[in-house]
This record gives structure tokens, sequence and C-alpha cells, in this order.
């Protein structure tokens, strides 16, 4: 998607008025806060991420996944609040930095319509890699923390365990649910696998079919097609958006304590980019219309 189509997307009738909009993400969302003070403190914000939140509610599989993954992050508050805000507020610049690079990966990409059939398969796989080793990773390494005090009752620094350790150490106990963030649906290839094949270029496109290779000391080879390439892609997508909405409940739900934790706003480094998405979701509401970002 273009720079312009990003915020062209967010398109709402005018029988949708912002009462109508506040009372949706009322419906969909309480349930994700402490209080209603909290909930309504971030409203705004609720408003841009009710779009994120559709584009995989309407999966049952994607809205379990995010109710099962929001879950283990509360219960880990809710058996120590303090650690918990330790782990959150400890990782927080590297998390945020995520947003950052997702926001900067939808701005600058090209029109992959725009392609030939083989630019476009290497463009998915680019865009493959810059998603679980972007933006996933990290986040998925903060999820793996809390699963693993949810487990065993302790943290641990998995700042420097490879990526693909992670995934084949994950608890087995609760591998069940998170299936879809250790391997793909539809050829049980691992995540970490997906991320290799595609940082790594082991593949060859054809005319019309991808051979790709994956694994070390067992190499295996698979013949895919453009379609189910595009099926992997949007996969990757949507367990980032999964595990990212999750991880943006935990963080509004404690950032009055977070941002105590790292010192308070005047001491805190941040960019601004997604409060721009915020500012032009809300006025488009109020019936301003997004022309351009573009001088």
């Amino acid at each position: 998607m273009k720079s312009d189509e990003l915020y062209k997307h967010l398109k709402f009738t005018n029988d949708f008025s912002v009462d109508d909009w506040n009372d949706l993400i009322r419906v969909k969302f309480r349930t994700y806060f402490r209080n209603d003070q909290i909930f309504n403190s971030n409203k705004e914000v609720l408003r841009t991420e009710i779009i994120n939140y559709i584009k995989f509610s309407e999966k049952p599989v994607y809205l379990t996944l995010f109710n099962w993954t929001f879950l283990i992050f509360r219960e880990c508050f809710e058996r120590d609040e303090q650690l918990a805000i330790k782990q959150i507020s400890d990782s927080f610049y590297e998390i945020s930095s995520t947003d950052f690079k997702w926001m900067t990966n939808a701005i600058i990409q090209p029109n992959p319509a725009d392609f030939s059939e083989r630019d476009k398969m290497s463009y998915y796989f680019k865009v493959i890699d810059e998603i679980l080793e972007g933006v996933f990773k990290p986040r998925f390494r903060l999820f793996d923390n809390f699963i693993n005090y949810y487990t065993t009752g302790g943290y641990y620094d998995n700042s420097k365990i490879d990526f693909g350790q992670i995934i084949q150490n994950f608890p087995v106990s609760e591998s069940v649910p998170a299936t879809l963030y250790l391997k793909d649906p539809y050829f049980s290839i691992s995540t970490n696998q997906w991320r290799n094949i595609s940082a790594h270029k082991t593949f060859n496109i054809t005319k019309d079919s991808i051979e790709i290779e994956y694994g070390k000391r067992n190499i295996k080879t698979l013949n895919i097609s453009f379609e189910q390439l595009k099926l992997i892609l949007d996969w990757t997508q949507d367990i980032y958006r999964v595990i990212r909405l999750a991880e943006v409940f935990i963080n509004l739900n404690y950032t009055k304590e977070v941002v105590n934790y790292l010192g308070g706003t005047d001491k805190m480094k941040l960019r601004f980019e997604s409060v721009l998405m915020h500012l032009i979701n809300n006025i488009q509401i109020v019936g301003f219309q997004f022309i351009s970002i573009l001088s």
C-alpha cells in the first residue's frame, strides 16, 4: 500500500458518528481494560486500533489467538504487577521501534500490482522477512518471556537466544493455543524457517511455482504456488497484528506505571508517526478528508 493509500484506507461513512465509534469500541474493547477511567482515556487510540482489530477478528482462529495472548499477559500482571511492569518497561524502546518500522515499511513500500509475477513473489519474500525479523520477532520474544513466567513462575533473559531456539523451545503445555505463532497453517513450516527462507533467499521462482529450501542438517524442499506464497504473507501479517494488539492493550492498561518506571515523559525518547495516524483517523471521523502526506 502506498503512503497516501495508507491513510485513505481509513474511510468512514458519514452516517457513523463519533458517538457511534465510541459505542463500537466500548462493545469490542471495554473487556480488555482494568477500569472505565483507563478505557475512556484511550478512546482516541482505540478508534484507530479498531481497524487493526477488524482485520483479524473476522477469522475465528486469530480472534481466539488474540484473546489467549492477552489473557496470558493479564494473568502475569495479576500474579505480580511490579515484576510484569519491569519486563514491559525494560523492553519498551525495542517494542516501540516495531511500530516505527511497521509504519515506515507501509509508507515507503511500492505497489506490487505494477510488478511482474516474478518480481511480485520476490517482493512478498522481502515483506515476509521484514515482518518476521523486524517486527514480529521482538514482540514474540517479549511474549515468550511472559509465557516462561506463566508456566514456570520466572522471567528470564532471552535477548541473546536465537529466534529458532525460542520457537522450538516454546513450552509444550502452551504450544497448541500458540500454534499459529510457531508454524504456518498450510505446510507446518516453523515461523523462524520462513524468516530464514526469506532472509537467505533459499527459494527459486519459476514460471508458475516456487521451490523453497529450509532446514539446517536435514534440508527439505517444497514446491508452492504463487497463491500459496500470498497465503503465507497474509498469515505473517495476521500473527503480527494479533500479538501487536495484545501487547498494545497491555501497555495501555499500565501506561502510567511504565512511564513512572522509565522516569517520566520528560526523560522518554519517542517518535510520533503513530500520533499522526491517530490524528488522521480521528479528523476523518468528524468529516475531514485526507488528501496526501506529500508536499
